[in-house]
Formats: structure tokens, sequence, C-alpha cells
């Protein structure tokens, strides 16, 4: 199956390999969010760790600056959700859905605006998240 690239405009202008490398980026925000799950409820260091012979530095400090790492890319993409919607809240959800998950426009059901608008918010989305990344 072919995969169509966002077609970009003048407006927010981003290459294509950009967009890819965002796109997989907003794409691992379940892992992101289990990882960070899995690192709060976990309270020692896993035993395939402690067979190897140790981390070098402290453990806890690692998983504290993982944990902050995941917090932060998560906190990113949300804010830029939310940024790139301009407050229309039937619409976070929908561009939440899209851009997490990536589902195209006909799969996600019930759009509150027309197609066009919706792909404008899109771009509109990735092109905040790579302001706001770099």
């Amino acid at each position: 199956m072919r995969e169509y690239d966002l077609k970009l405009t003048k407006e927010y202008s981003i290459s294509r390999h950009r967009y890819r490398e965002l796109k997989e980026f907003c794409l691992q925000y379940e892992e992101k969010k289990s990882e960070l799950n899995q690192i709060y409820t976990s309270s020692s260091v896993s035993p395939e760790i402690a067979v190897m012979g140790g981390i070098p530095g402290k453990p806890t400090e690692q998983k504290a600056m993982r944990a902050s790492q995941l917090k932060g890319e998560i906190e990113l993409i949300d804010n830029c959700i939310k940024e790139a919607c301009e407050g229309a809240v039937g619409l976070i959800k929908t561009l939440r859905k899209s851009v997490l998950y990536d589902y195209k426009f006909y799969e996600l059901g019930d759009v509150p605006c027309g197609r066009n608008l919706f792909y404008k918010y899109r771009r509109k989305f990735f092109f905040i998240l790579d302001k706001e990344k770099n």
C-alpha cells in the first residue's frame, strides 16, 4: 500500500523528510506514555540489567531523566495539537486521532469541519511541532 505525504502549502512548509520524521515521532505517542507509566510504577532496576553487571551511574537518576524527557515529549505533542486547533474544542479530539494514530479523514467519522479545513489544521499542527521541536 502506498503511503501519501501531507501536501504542504507555502504557508506551512516543511520538507517531506522532516514531515515523515515528525509523523513517526507522533506515532510513538502511546509507546512514550506506556514507558512513562512503567517508569512511574516500577520501583527497582530490571533483573536483566542486574545480571549484566549494572548500569554505569545511578539507575534512579537515569530513570528520572528518561521520565522527564518522555513527559516533555508528550506535553509537546499535546500543546501543539491545542495550539493548531485554535481553541476549537471539538476539533482537538479529531486531530489527536489523526496525528497520533494515523487515521485518514474518511476514517474519523464525525468531523466538525470540512476535509480541506481539517487538513489545513493538520498541516498547521506539523508546522508548529517542527518549530517547537527545534
